[in-house]
């Protein structure tokens, strides 16, 4: 388990495009990865009519069955899940950035425009994509704390986007983000600034912001 969330855009009108999609190929369909979190400027790409929960089966290893006749033969082995994700239309999506990245400078009391920046190069990357659908897989991230809780949060934060307001949306968008506001929010191409102080913390905020590249090298990463 890699422990990240990966930002998808496939033709697949479901969730989970690398379980259900035969064409999926994440050097072409994985827009973006998060690291132990899921990059808040993604949040903004969804609204509260986007969460979807599918069944799934998973096949496993083959395994050697043996029936009480003695008769053997050989099996993959299934699991069944269900999972949850965000999932909408592309082209809304790109309509969402700029307005809900306005929304979420609210929800973290950051002054206007701070994360500005964040939302252009998310809108560049999403507008780039191939496919007609975007999702999130954040199974694996959210398996690293209380299921219930996280998926609550995500649902949340979508809320909170649409206009509904909650006194603990702020708490549940840091929890999914992992973002540490105590440290002031660097320009995201701004890295390479000979002049600017910078430690660990503000590269896991860029990634807790806007993610990491899955197929080549993003402007923000050089």
């Amino acid at each position: 388990m890699t422990k990240k969330a990966y930002l998808c855009c496939t033709n697949h009108p479901e969730i989970y495009p690398s379980f259900g999609y035969e064409a999926y190929n994440p050097r072409v369909h994985a827009i973006a990865s998060g690291v132990r979190c899921i990059p808040i400027t993604w949040l903004t790409l969804f609204g509260s009519d986007s969460m979807v929960t599918q069944p799934f089966v998973l096949k496993g290893h083959e395994v050697l069955q043996v029936s009480a006749d003695g008769s053997s033969a050989i099996v993959r082995e299934e699991t069944r899940v269900t999972l949850t994700a965000p999932f909408a239309s592309r082209v809304l999506c790109l309509e969402r950035i700029a307005p809900n990245i306005e929304r979420l400078e609210l929800l973290l009391a950051l002054k206007p425009g701070t994360i500005k920046e964040y939302g252009d190069c998310l809108f560049k990357a999403v507008q780039d994509a191939q496919g007609e659908y975007i999702t999130l897989e954040v199974a694996e991230v959210a398996c690293l704390q209380d299921e219930s809780e996280f998926y609550a949060n995500l649902a949340m934060v979508l809320n909170w986007l649409d206009g509904e307001e909650n006194p603990d949306a702020r708490m549940a968008c840091l929890s999914l983000g992992d973002l540490d506001l105590t440290r002031p929010i660097l320009s995201p191409t701004g890295f390479d600034d000979e002049e600017q102080e910078i430690d660990d913390q503000d590269y896991r905020n860029r990634e807790s912001l806007i993610g990491s590249s899955v197929r080549g090298i993003f402007p923000w990463e050089h």
